[in-house]
């Protein structure tokens, strides 16, 4: 097992009262979420990679940590959408799991 934490800030919108990320689903099958914090107020990761966090509606950025198991070795390649409803921005990474 390789656990791991990754780190996600996600942008805010003044006056919103939540924010989205979404994990594509390539990745989601080569990992093990064991937590997500704080608790998202939706989540359908497992299916379709997609949560739903609330916000202060401050505008301020979150942090959101995920705790994660890499299920093999190799290179993992990820496609994150994080931002409010309708606003999306994409982030892509590459990780290398070394055993």
């Amino acid at each position: 097992d390789s656990p791991q934490t990754l780190d996600i800030t996600l942008p805010a919108q003044p006056g919103s009262d939540s924010v989205e990320l979404s994990i594509n689903s390539e990745y989601l099958h080569s990992v093990q979420v064991t937590e997500i914090f704080p608790q998202p107020l939706e989540s359908s990761y497992q299916q379709t990679g997609e949560l739903r966090f609330a916000t202060d509606g401050s505008g301020e950025p979150m942090m959101v940590r995920v705790h994660l198991e890499a299920q093999h070795a190799g290179g993992l390649h990820a496609l994150l959408r994080v931002g409010t409803p309708g606003k999306a921005r994409e982030v892509r990474f590459r990780q290398l799991v070394y055993p």
